[in-house]
């Protein structure tokens, strides 16, 4: 179900998440950084949090995110289009972008049957390299799952209800097409921490700190488990320390 680094504090469990990422890149996959401290709702960091790492530049001075389109081109084979229609709609940044939404689109669902349930994820992956800060603005906000007018997106490819949960299936899917993922949680420590802080005011008598304590551990177990089933050709890494993890993991499994 994916691996978990534990140990005490300053043993070197960050830095080996670095040297994985260094590795992962060195190998042509993908790297995905998720920051679930403060976690209300456990799809919203996780689709931020791989919309963060794609933007990340990489040793070559490239982001995540111009190696996966460069690539879904060249698996498509589309490159040479790419090229043409940029060439064509010089000057005309709106409806270059419309027309390179309809290539990859249009070539997606030539190859994989289930690309279609993904289009607009991938629609507001193209739009997000448009010099156009209105197209760019909205892509970044569709890839955090954020709902748009249907007159503000309908023109420019989008189709369906969103929510982060399909921003994370979609970019998991689209990434797996290329290379497999690595997606690491440094440290959970924190988030475990405030949950047994509530716990332990509650053994004073305080009914709503125990209720939140369970909601967040809930949340947090949930969704761990979740991402298992919903990413694709991916493993998660948590780093955390021992005490965090015993007890956490006791409660997940049942092994209390």
């Amino acid at each position: 179900m994916g691996r978990v680094i534990v140990g005490p504090k300053g043993f070197g469990k960050t830095h080996l998440i670095g040297e994985l990422r260094r590795q992962v890149w060195e190998r042509e996959g993908w790297f995905v950084l998720l920051d679930l401290i403060g976690i209300k709702d456990f799809w919203s960091p996780v689709a931020l949090g791989l919309l963060t790492s794609l933007q990340v530049r990489m040793a070559d001075g490239k982001t995540q995110y111009d190696r996966l389109v460069f690539r879904v081109a060249k698996l498509l084979e589309i490159d040479e289009e790419v090229t043409a229609t940029a060439d064509r709609c010089r000057g005309q940044q709106r409806i270059l972008m419309v027309e390179l939404v309809r290539l990859f689109n249009r070539s997606l669902d030539r190859k994989y049957p289930e690309a279609n349930q993904h289009s607009d994820v991938v629609t507001a992956l193209i739009l997000l390299g448009s010099d156009d800060l209105d197209c760019r603005s909205i892509a970044h906000g569709w890839l955090q799952g954020m709902n748009f007018d249907d007159e503000d997106i309908r023109e420019l490819g989008f189709k369906k209800e969103n929510s982060p949960i399909k921003v994370v299936q979609g970019l998991s899917w689209i990434m797996s097409r290329i290379a497999p993922t690595l997606i690491a949680i440094d440290q959970i420590d924190a988030i475990v921490t405030a949950s047994n802080s509530l716990a332990d005011a509650a053994d004073g008598g305080g009914m709503q700190e125990q209720r939140q304590a369970q909601v967040i551990v809930d949340l947090l177990a949930q969704g761990l488990m979740d991402l298992h089933e919903y990413k694709r050709r991916a493993v998660t890494v948590i780093s955390c320390l021992e005490a965090t993890w015993t007890p956490f993991a006791a409660f997940v499994f049942g092994d209390k």
